[in-house]
């Protein structure tokens, strides 16, 4: 019995799983679409999908889906929103890799886990701003003018300013 139970102890220790050390994304509702690279074919999403640098990712007008970095964090995609993978990691060098996202059009939010690391954090960039995150929730909409910055925790540095909880 004491075996039995000692076994059972130790195998609690053992639950961490190779499947939340990587980058992929789940289709939560709707028509999500993802294809590799700027020349290939769209293909409908369902369910969830490893996804690795370069790799595009869009919802239509009732899509939404979230792209989860390991334990790190989540980005959510609302409706009608394009983006483009530009870094991700997967293994252990999720944990201090900066991840980059593009937005092409559209609205994200993510909460992203604080790291010590430097060089790590995330960057989201789109076609008028940078924003550099390393640890925080915010919000990024890419208008056709220009970009709204939310901040609901933390702070987000762009270019010109620091983007502080409460702020737009």
């Amino acid at each position: 019995v004491l075996f039995i139970f000692l076994s059972w102890f130790w195998s609690l220790g053992a639950v961490a799983s190779e499947e939340t050390q990587r980058t992929h994304i789940e289709v939560v509702e709707g028509l999500v679409e993802w294809r590799s690279g700027e020349n290939a074919d769209w293909q409908e999403l369902s369910g969830s999908k490893e996804v690795t640098a370069g790799d595009h990712v869009r919802t239509n007008e009732t899509g939404l889906a979230n792209i989860r970095w390991g334990d790190r964090g989540i980005t959510r995609l609302d409706p009608e929103t394009e983006i483009v993978i530009e870094r991700a990691a997967s293994g252990e060098s999720l944990y201090s890799a900066l991840l980059k996202v593009r937005v092409e059009s559209g609205r994200i939010w993510s909460r992203v886990l604080k790291v010590l690391d430097v060089d790590g954090g995330m960057q989201v960039e789109t076609s008028d701003v940078v924003a550099t995150v390393r640890g925080t929730a915010f919000g990024i909409a890419k208008e056709t003018e220009s970009t709204d910055i939310a901040v609901t925790e933390s702070v987000v540095a762009v270019p010109s300013a620091l983007v502080r909880e409460g702020q737009w």
